[in-house]
């Protein structure tokens, strides 16, 4: 706590030292007694390995990251003061690369600072000094956009994340290819090199469907662009204040002017420019439609559930598509498939992937192909096996309504899998936007504007995927994120708290276009505990009131688009 921060017992500089003198504890202790991981020992906790070096465990799990040894501001530190050791580190032993060591094994060159490598390859990616308080309290953004806020995450690749690069620590001049004169060493070390350069490679980290990504790229392209980490108020983006720093960048300065995330940018939402022309319901389903309605629901719920909604479904006279996922086929009793005898019956994987988690293998997009693959196309037999005239061929990913959980590699994983049409891509109606009524903004800048129409999202071997987007929100986000009641009637028509009423608005808007909109519903929450869905029957007598209403499924819409299209033709459903 003191002979080292305080510099005790100056000496010249004893070899690699970056001046020419220091304290002897000092020198010694940076150079040689970490680096070298002296003193060996057991795991003292938290370590991700049986034994380290004394002086090596607890610097890196408590001396930084507990912030040992206060001090004033050493110069370039973004606060008046703090820890010794947390300060030489972030501004100096890193980027001035103290210690120069062989590969440590992953390194991009023969040899590096010990504490910049240790830091790029593992402090960061492997989440060392994992404590609860790195979460809501710490976090400089809004709780609901940051990637921290379930809390546990380790000192490194918190303050990495949320401060080291975004606020851009230890200037420093232009390392090569950098947009500026000068920049902060970890802002530019992470964009010209950390994420293209595939540091921290691991198997099960998936882009575009192919494993072995590394750390920074694979987090940056599924998370921080789409989870607003490190919100600062005074970013833009698109015209609306405030954003996240990844996202800020991502879209603007880089997204447009280097290759690696241009890349990126089509991988994650291609498919927005192929949605390029509008065709009104009357030229591809019905001459005498003036709008079309699919109403659509997600996972079963429990048979109470799923009954409830299919029963306000048949005395409406209307029908739905259901999608269905494998891990709860085997749970549906005779009476479950009662309830969805004559429903359109669709696939939504086989094991529902999805979590907010920090990690690999999240949502769907996060997965190898063959693993994309095995969750569409054997949720095909799973639930055949209880339902033998499911159809199938439409799909819906998980998390989707909520979360970026959709790209390319979804696109021609579906197709391979013998998928016909998807509905994973939001469209955001002229009113949701005026009155706020928006998705999480990663998930917005993936979302079309207003678009209630299908269009060929993908090709593979001649064969086609068309995209019915879905009408954002959904009454999960409805409820999750918007703060709308999701599940009731509004006693009066036209309160706003309720999601019936935004979209009844947003049915106006489409019927006004001539559009189609694909409601997306879930039964347990529409018909939870088995209660009357009274939300979902207001909303279907409102859409009933209007002249040229025609209510269809996504087998029957994808059938009609494609023969309107040209499209090779749509699958005929077991059995008919």
């Amino acid at each position: 706590m003191q002979a080292i921060p305080g510099n005790w017992a100056v000496v010249p500089d004893i070899g690699r030292w970056p001046w020419a003198s220091g304290g002897y504890y000092t020198q010694w202790f940076w150079l040689h007694a970490v680096p070298e991981n002296w003193i060996q020992v057991g795991n003292i906790g938290g370590w991700p390995w049986a034994s380290g070096g004394y002086y090596t465990q607890w610097f890196w799990l408590h001396a930084v990251s507990d912030n040992w040894g206060s001090v004033g501001n050493i110069g370039g530190w973004p606060w008046a003061s703090g820890g010794y050791y947390t300060q030489w580190f972030w501004l100096h032993a890193v980027s001035d690369n103290w210690a120069p060591i062989g590969n440590i094994g992953g390194w991009p060159w023969p040899s590096g600072g010990y504490y910049t490598q240790w830091l790029w390859l593992h402090a960061v990616s492997d989440n060392w000094s994992s404590s609860p308080g790195w979460a809501l309290g710490h976090s400089p953004g809004p709780a609901a956009t940051s990637l921290f806020v379930q809390g546990g995450h380790g000192y490194y690749r918190f303050w990495f994340w949320e401060g080291a690069v975004p606020d851009n620590w230890e200037l420093i001049g232009n390392i090569g290819n950098w947009l500026a004169p000068t920049g902060g060493y970890y802002t530019q070390w992470f964009w010209l090199h950390a994420a293209p350069d595939q540091w921290a490679a691991t198997p099960d980290m998936a882009i575009g469907g192919s494993g072995g990504a590394g750390y920074y790229d694979y987090t940056f392209y599924h998370f921080a662009t789409v989870r607003d980490i490190a919100w600062r108020n005074s970013l833009s983006i698109n015209g609306s204040p405030g954003g996240g720093y990844f996202d800020y960048w991502y879209h603007g300065q880089f997204g447009q002017n280097v290759p690696h995330y241009q890349n990126l940018l089509n991988l994650a939402g291609g498919y927005l420019g192929k949605a390029s022309t509008f065709t009104p319901v009357g030229a591809w389903f019905s001459p005498t439609a003036q709008a079309v309605v699919a109403l659509t629901f997600d996972t079963e719920g429990s048979e109470a559930e799923t009954c409830a909604v299919t029963n306000v479904l048949r005395q409406q006279g209307v029908t739905g598509a259901f999608y269905l996922v494998g891990i709860t086929a085997d749970s549906l009793t005779p009476g479950w498939i009662q309830c969805l005898s004559g429903m359109d019956i669709e696939n939504h994987t086989l094991h529902h992937p999805g979590s907010f988690v920090l990690g690999p293998q999240t949502w769907i997009d996060t997965l190898s192909d063959a693993v994309q693959i095995t969750e569409i196309r054997e949720n095909v037999a799973k639930v055949r096996a209880q339902i033998p005239n499911a159809l199938m061929t439409s799909f819906r990913t998980p998390n989707c309504d909520g979360n970026k959980a959709f790209d390319q590699s979804v696109i021609q994983n579906s197709i391979v899998s013998g998928m016909e049409s998807d509905r994973s891509i939001a469209t955001i109606t002229s009113y949701a936007r005026q009155t706020g009524v928006l998705p999480p903004l990663g998930l917005s800048l993936f979302s079309l504007s207003s678009f209630p129409s299908p269009f060929v999202a993908g090709t593979s071997n001649a064969k086609q995927l068309v995209e019915f987007p879905f009408t954002y929100p959904s009454d999960w986000t409805a409820g999750n994120i918007n703060g709308l009641n999701n599940q009731q009637a509004p006693p009066s028509r036209g309160d706003p708290r309720y999601a019936v009423t935004v979209w009844e608005n947003e049915f106006d808007e489409i019927y006004n276009q001539h559009g189609i909109m694909v409601v997306l519903m879930h039964p347990w929450i529409q018909g939870a505990n088995g209660r009357f869905p009274d939300g979902l029957n207001e909303l279907i007598t409102y859409m009933k009131s209007k002249p040229g209403v025609v209510f269809t499924t996504a087998a029957a819409a994808n059938v009609s688009f494609r023969a309107a299209a040209g499209l090779s033709p749509a699958a005929a459903a077991p059995g008919n």
